[in-house]
């Protein structure tokens, strides 16, 4: 470590993918690194200069239960202005629960700790290190940091462009985050202690029960919140009308995940959050309206595909649904497929219901509705990027977020040689969102903010191609942002799409074709634009 830096971070955090970027950039700035073991490790290994915390080495000794302790030593540096020292002393060694020997550990002297990263791994561990590292520095007036989604605007603190933020300000924020994934480990670590089933470690506190899970030949489902300070944790949604059900949380978890990306793309792009009306069925987007005033895009949802809404549809809007708005939603009374029939919309979910929407609502059956306030402040710093986890045998599969967002002003998009409207520019923005929240090789349409077309499930981008202009009504192209999921396919298709009257093309640039696609497409006043194929 150089002795000319004066600014030091503990880190110990198990999120590999989270620990490199941000020790990069605190190296970067002349930050000392002290890593705990294991941190180190990763460290190391990624050629980052740390300092081990010789905390915990388990090559020196052991502990009887196996897990880390946190000194006094430790604690009293992280809450005090001095140095931390670790004196030297003996150490037992332990073998089958008794001692067999004894290890010097040296003395060692690290200066004084102003950042402490720990994150509190999912499945919950029993160890509390990470725990008490975030309470003794927030005790401390440390910068605490102990979740991904932080990193940003802690650096920004440190390269002093939060200047719209007091210390105290700043802090607490980061503090309130900490609390939070304290608290969590705290209830879960309270509800282990006695026994309890009550608690799924991998992902938080037991929240509600349910009759079954998708089918009836699957018992015991429940669902497990884990808040984390999120104030679009599923578990912070009011149940107004209906009854709970396994399938309404997964249908909410699709339609959250794609009205936070549709918020977040626009408040980035624009500067500003429109209203915004979703329609789904088991995880697919059929419908979908943005616009100024609320009515309007519910109206542009509804109408978004007749068809799939006449089938039901969960929908999700950012805004207060008034009597009015009710009664669109249940004028059309009940679908009916193969003899089965139920309500248009069998789950809302709102910022709000005012009182004669609800009276109006209650009166179909089988309809659930859920309020959620925080919708209505969705924002560009909204969207869902946490890891998702798949059980499979004998294991988990992890995998972060997708972080992209379409941007304007962003080095990825290309620039066009005919300038789109700004019209086009938002279309383009619902439907490379919408886009991306289906399967790889998909088509979505979109034009004056209403989606028209969306097909997925195609082994290629050539017959999802194909199969959007068999299926759209070929007036509906005329003036739409439509979006490709891959390169395009070919010359031919581009062609029947500019004779259909687009606005503007979105795909992936590196394909054979792109030499010929691009003049004839602008022959016909289309703008195109392209992202690197590996976005």
């Amino acid at each position: 470590m150089s002795e000319t830096t004066n600014k030091h971070a503990l880190l110990a955090v198990d999120n590999e993918s989270a620990l490199i970027p941000f020790a990069r950039e605190l190296a970067a700035r002349d930050w000392g690194i002290i890593a705990t073991y294991g941190s180190d490790k990763k460290l190391d290994f990624n050629n980052i200069e740390a300092t081990r915390l010789e905390e915990y080495e388990p090559d020196t000794y052991f502990v009887p239960d196996g897990a880390p302790r946190f000194s006094a030593e430790l604690e009293a540096a992280l809450e005090g202005e001095g140095p931390l020292v670790l004196p030297g002393s003996a150490v037992e060694l332990f073998a089958g629960g008794s001692t067999w020997g004894y290890a010097v550990q040296p003395e060692i002297r690290f200066p004084m700790i102003n950042l402490v990263y720990a994150d509190i791994p999912r499945p919950f561990r029993e160890s509390n290190w990470p725990v008490k590292a975030l309470e003794s520095g927030m005790r401390g007036n440390r910068i605490v940091v102990c979740d991904e989604s932080q990193h940003k605007k802690v650096l920004q603190w440190l390269d002093g462009l939060n200047k719209d933020q007091s210390e105290s300000e700043f802090l607490q924020e980061l503090y309130r985050m900490a609390d939070s994934e304290v608290d969590q480990w705290r209830r879960a670590d309270r509800i282990r202690r006695r026994g309890s089933s009550a608690t799924l470690g991998a992902i938080g506190i037991r929240h509600t029960v349910f009759p079954h899970g998708e089918t009836a030949s699957q018992p015991d489902a429940a669902f497990f919140a884990d808040e984390r300070g999120n104030p679009l944790a599923v578990s912070r949604f009011n149940l107004l009308i209906g009854a709970e059900k396994y399938d309404d949380i997964v249908a909410l978890k699709h339609l959250l995940g794609a009205g936070m990306r549709v918020a977040a793309a626009f408040d980035q792009n624009t500067g500003a959050v429109p209203k915004i009306a979703l329609g789904a069925k088991d995880g697919k987007m059929y419908a979908a309206g943005i616009a100024r005033d609320p009515s309007e895009a519910l109206a542009k949802m509804i109408t978004s595909d007749p068809e799939a809404f006449a089938e039901g549809l969960d929908v999700l809007v950012n805004f207060q649904v008034t009597r009015d708005m009710a009664q669109q939603l249940t004028d059309h009374g009940l679908y009916d497929i193969d003899g089965a029939n139920g309500p248009l919309v069998p789950h809302l979910v709102a910022a709000s219901v005012d009182r004669e929407a609800i009276k109006i609502l209650r009166r179909t059956e089988g309809m659930r509705v859920r309020t959620g306030a925080a919708l209505a402040g969705m924002n560009k710093h909204s969207r869902y990027t946490d890891p998702e986890y798949k059980s499979v045998p004998g294991g988990m599969l992890k995998t972060s977020g997708d972080r992209f967002l379409l941007n304007f002003r962003g080095p990825e998009l290309s620039t066009p040689r005919i300038e789109a409207s700004e019209q086009t520019k938002e279309d383009f923005t619902l439907a490379c969102t919408l886009g991306r929240l289906g399967m790889k090789h998909c088509v979505t349409v979109v034009s004056d903010g209403q989606l028209v077309g969306h097909v997925s499930g195609e082994l290629n981008p050539r017959a999802a191609v194909r199969r959007t202009l068999q299926t759209v009504d070929a007036s509906r192209f005329e003036g739409a942002a439509v979006h490709v999921g891959g390169q395009f396919p070919d010359k031919k298709l581009a062609k029947e799409l500019a004779e259909r009257r687009i606005a503007g093309l979105l795909f992936s640039k590196g394909g054979r074709y792109d030499g010929a696609i691009h003049p004839e497409l602008q022959r016909q006043d289309v703008s195109v634009l392209t992202l690197p194929e590996n976005i």
